[in-house]
């Protein structure tokens, strides 16, 4: 029988020698094969270091071919990363947490920006019209329920030393109609984030809170993937987020450079153009900890998810960190 298992043997060396020059041979055909990435953005400064990465074709550099999409409703975004039309999104840890609690397969990748009380600032306004110009005079605040909005919303009454549950949250999903409602004062108060913020308080809309006047970032937001599409392609997810670094320290070296085409894209009112100035940047980092048991302790109190969830199986802590 010794016989049968060297015949054997020797088909099988063949076929490795085989399959080793044919996959010479190919490699060396497709050694410029570009990786395709689908990333949903939302037109928020957020997404700016990914605009900026495109324009200047740091990706490509980087040796993938992204795809960026714009996407005006979060919701759209989600259904686009559930169907795997995505594989990354800009998105935000209220969001996003709900969705992992919802059974989603995503992970966060990484802090995008809000690591500095200078960036993703939030108000709470109240009418140009209007006398009221402290939260303790206000009853109802238009905000989107579910949202960073209603979030940023509640810690903002917390900080300021009331109770949140004194006041009546008027669900506005709709950024543009909150912001009409309080600009024509239909409501007490709305929360706003920028650029739409800064347009009403140079019409006369009053600062009741923001999130600038306590030196702490309360709201982030994180770039997520779909994790079974990371699972096999971390290191096209290491490229990328290197791509988004370099964009990034192209703002922090020039950012007026960009102001026009981030503008154009974030559609700042054509009032607010000349004032308009890219934000406070710095690199990519690992979403913070405390950030994601502060929003964590809040969905579970507003019975947002039910079941507590594990950072660590959520939040991956190494990928940003080989992307330096």
């Amino acid at each position: 029988g010794g016989n049968m298992k060297f015949q054997v043997i020797i088909p099988l060396f063949i076929l490795v020698i085989v399959l080793a020059s044919i996959m010479m041979v190919s490699n060396m055909f497709f050694v410029n094969k570009i990786t395709q990435i689908n990333i949903g953005v939302l037109p928020i400064e957020d997404s700016a270091p990914i605009i900026i990465a495109q324009n200047e074709k740091l990706f490509e550099q980087e040796g993938l071919n992204v795809n960026v999409t714009l996407f005006t409703s979060a919701r759209d975004r989600d259904v686009a990363l559930e169907s795997g039309k995505i594989q990354i999104a800009v998105s935000d840890p209220i969001t996003s947490t709900i969705q992992f609690g919802q059974g989603l397969h995503i992970r966060i990748v990484s802090l995008l920006w809000g690591g500095h009380p200078d960036q993703s600032v939030f108000y709470i306004l109240s009418p140009p019209n209007s006398t009221i110009k402290t939260l303790h005079e206000i009853k109802q605040i238009g905000i989107s329920k579910a949202t960073i909005i209603e979030y940023v919303t509640y810690r903002l009454i917390q900080m300021a030393g009331y109770n949140p549950n004194n006041y009546e949250f008027v669900n506005i999903p709709s950024i543009p109609i909150r912001y009409q409602l309080l600009m024509t004062g239909k409501i007490e108060a709305v929360t706003l984030p920028d650029p739409l913020a800064s347009l009403a308080i140079m019409k006369g809309a009053h600062v009741l809170a923001s999130t600038k006047t306590y030196n702490k970032s309360i709201t982030m937001s994180v770039l997520i993937a779909n994790s079974d599409w990371l699972a096999n392609n971390r290191d096209t997810m290491i490229k990328f987020l290197r791509a988004v670094n370099r964009a990034i320290k192209l703002i922090i070296s020039n950012s007026s450079r960009y102001n026009d085409l981030i503008a154009t894209f974030i559609k700042v009112p054509e009032e607010l153009r000349p004032y308009y100035r890219i934000g406070y940047w710095t690199e990519l980092s690992v979403y913070p900890k405390d950030n994601f048991q502060d929003v964590l302790s809040w969905l579970l109190l507003k019975n947002y998810i039910t079941k507590t969830i594990n950072y660590n199986n959520f939040v991956d802590t190494e990928l940003v960190l080989s992307a330096r």
